[in-house]
């Protein structure tokens, strides 16, 4: 049998690309990006601005997920089916991670790794929730302590990436209440902080989609030629 060359790719590279291209993705999207912001500092006067951003998070994914195709298909765009199909394989495989994390760490972990490409199949192969994640579980067969370090190492910088704004943006505006140049609660003035810091995590989901839909192309070109090799190897030869 003649093996099919292994070529992962590079993780740096990469997440500098998904990176890059997520900061032009998210300035295209300010309308979503100007909603959410606005309505989470709006919010902060309620004690209602955690629940805003994440309901407007939840939206922003089937926007990253658009963007993060068209980095592969500029004409893409996402119609209902597809929406569909993505919601239905990221309530599933979040069933599963929820079910998996309760009973153990490590389950929670291993069923993660197993459906991290599920969401990308479905997307960019227009694939049912079920098949989905069946993709996803059978590319990470042979495959699965790669595709653990590749998200291990994507969630670090993603996390990075919204911690330390969060951080800033929290310690900053406390200070302003504290030296009472912000007229507000310390609470409001939190949630105004959680709601500019958003910013920050829909930038990291749109990077998290450019570089989770294009890990998936790449694993699923090397599984194609692997495919191939192994049925030209099987082929009797002929004089």
């Amino acid at each position: 049998m003649i093996a099919a060359p292994v070529q992962y790719p590079r993780t740096g590279l990469l997440l500098a690309f998904a990176f890059d291209k997520a900061v032009g993705a998210t300035l295209r999207s300010w309308p979503w990006v100007v909603a959410i912001v606005g309505a989470g500092i709006a919010g902060a006067f309620a004690g209602l601005t955690q629940a805003i951003v994440n309901l407007g998070l939840l939206a922003w994914a089937f926007v990253a997920a658009a963007n993060a195709m068209r980095t592969i298909r500029p004409e893409y765009r996402m119609d209902g089916g597809t929406g569909a199909r993505m919601f239905l394989t990221a309530f599933a495989t979040g069933i599963i991670f929820i079910l998996g994390f309760l009973a153990l760490i490590w389950p929670g972990i291993y069923l993660a790794t197993k459906l991290s490409v599920a969401q990308a199949a479905a997307v960019m192969d227009g694939l049912p929730a079920e098949l989905a994640m069946r993709r996803s579980w059978e590319m990470t067969r042979e495959r699965f302590w790669p595709f653990l370090g590749f998200f291990v190492v994507l969630t670090i910088a993603s996390t990075a990436t919204t911690v330390i704004p969060s951080f800033l943006l929290g310690g900053f505006a406390g200070a302003l209440v504290t030296l009472h140049v912000l007229p507000v609660s310390m609470e409001t003035a939190t949630g105004i902080a959680t709601g500019l810091a958003s910013v920050a995590y829909m930038y990291a989901v749109q990077a998290e989609w450019i570089a989770g839909m294009h890990w998936y192309r790449a694993l699923k070109a090397m599984q194609e030629a692997e495919l191939a090799q192994s049925a030209l190897a099987q082929t009797p030869a002929t004089a």
